[in-house]
Formats: structure tokens, sequence, C-alpha cells
């Protein structure tokens, strides 16, 4: 459905936040492998239930440190950082060998981009790494930032990530306000989530104060009338997660939240506001209905 074709008295999808590994890369299970490897060589062991159970929600330098306090150790930050970067530079191999991107991302981004609905990322990964599998798959452009594991400084279940989405889709959205044309909403920019759209000048387009399709109360969209244009409220944005403790942060943040079954069952991960095998049955309708 069209932004101009939607129901106007309903909550608008605004911004859609994907987590990362698990939900638009199938790395988990590599990252697991890599962490397991680089501690067999300290002469510690990590089986992929201790690691599901205790340790995916984390960044890998919380990741190290958390196993082996746990294993009974005491581990020096010198021997953390040593850790994180001999895991770093074997997943930066599994990488580059390998192609991991889930069934069904591609077509939601591009359904998402058709309805201008902007995208962007929520990771305890490394950006870099983040920003490769992107690239390397040419997905880069469907997403207007990202937020990784050095943007914030305490990790998921915490909500601070997603509300760092918030914070940057907000202005990104003061600078970039919507002006209204042909009834539709757009920007003097092409919008984060457009993925190459054209946008409409606004000095060629009538302004929404004289559609009479649009609302002209305080709260529409037109600049004229007084509001804040393009800003939204955690209501108006759907996380996408694999994992428990990112629903918690999710839900924290005071967003709605669709789990995606490809790291946990489905029974552990009800607490969501909606459960799904994989993406491929996903489109920006169903997460627009996720709001009423």
């Amino acid at each position: 459905m069209r932004r101009n074709e939607k129901n106007l008295g309903q909550t608008e999808l605004k911004m859609v936040v994907f987590d990362f590994d698990g939900v638009i890369a199938d790395s988990e299970k590599a990252h697991f492998q890599m962490f397991s490897e680089v501690l067999l060589e300290e002469g510690t062991q990590l089986n992929w239930t201790e690691y599901c159970d205790k340790y995916l929600g984390y960044t890998d330098l919380e990741c190290f440190e958390r196993v082996l306090i746990d294993k009974g150790g005491k581990p020096a930050p010198d021997l953390i950082n040593q850790l994180f970067h001999r895991k770093k530079t074997k997943f930066a191999r599994y990488i580059q060998q390998n192609s991991l991107i889930m069934p069904g991302v591609r077509e939601l981004l591009n359904d998402l981009a058709d309805n201008n609905i902007t995208c962007s990322i929520c990771s305890g990964a490394l950006r870099e790494e983040v920003q490769f599998i992107l690239d390397k798959e040419n997905l880069s452009p469907f997403f207007a930032f990202i937020i990784a594991a050095g943007d914030v400084s305490r990790g998921k279940p915490d909500p601070q990530g997603y509300l760092l989405c918030l914070e940057r889709f907000n202005a990104i959205s003061a600078q970039n306000p919507p002006f209204c044309a042909n009834n539709q909403l757009t920007t003097a920019e092409d919008p984060p989530c457009s993925a190459g759209k054209q946008p409409i000048a606004a000095e060629d387009q009538p302004c929404c104060a004289h559609n009479p399709n649009l609302p002209t109360s305080p709260s529409s969209h037109c600049p004229e009338n007084g509001a804040k244009p393009g800003l939204a409220q955690p209501s108006e944005c759907v996380v996408i997660e694999d994992s428990i403790w990112g629903i918690q942060a999710a839900q924290a943040a005071k967003m709605r939240c669709l789990a995606v079954a490809t790291s946990y069952p489905a029974e552990q991960l009800q607490v969501a506001d909606m459960v799904v095998s994989d993406l491929t049955c996903i489109k920006a309708s169903s997460l627009r209905k996720m709001l009423i």
C-alpha cells in the first residue's frame, strides 16, 4: 500500500530496525565457531547450547569476558582484547568466502523501499563486519544508518541501541522535512529509505494545505500546520529480532517486535508481538498491521 493510499487514521510505520546476525545475515553459527575456536586455543570450551542460552546477545568483547568469568577465570583486559582481535580476523576471513544473506531479506527490503519506509540496523556486531557484508551483497543503499557495537555502552537487552536508532532517525527527519506533493509525502532530498527513487521538487508541487485528501489539523505532516514533520515515536517503529535479548531491548524501547525463529525455537520467542520462521512471508503491509 502506497503512503498516499493508506488509512491516515492509523499509526504510520516510519522505521523498521533490523538486527543483523540471525536476521539479515545467517552468521550466528559462524560467530559461535570463531568464538569457540579462539577460546579452545586458551583451553576453554564453549558449546552451541551454552552460547545461545547465555552469550548470543553480547558484543564480542562482552562475550569473551562473560565466558571466561563464568568458567572461573579473572580475565585481564589485555587478554580480552587479544581474543577479540583473533576472533575478528577469523570471522573476516569467513565472510569474505561465504554468502550469508537470509531468505526473504532482499524481497522485504525492496518492498519497504517501494513503500518509502526507512530501514536501519541495530546490531551488537562490529560495524566493519556489518558494512562489509552489506557492501558485498549490494544491500547498503537500503539502510539509512547503522548502530553497531561501538556506538553504545550497553548491549541488548538494554534498549540503548534502539533508542539511539530513533534519535538518529529523528535527526535525519528534522534536517529533511517532508513536502506534500500529489497527495504524497516526499522530501527535498531522497528520503533515506528511497533506495534511489527521485524526489519531486517542492516548488513544483502544491502544499497539503490546499489538498482535500490530506489532513489540515496541527497533527498533520504539513509544515504550515505547525507540526514537527517526519519525527517518529517508538510506537511508529518495528524491530526485527532473532533473540530474546533483542526482543527485550525492543520492548524496553516501546517498539513493536517481529521475531524470526532462525537462532531459537519459535516457542522461546513468544514474548514478541509476532513470530515467523523466516522473512519470506513478510511484507511492508505485514509490519504495518503490527501497529494496529
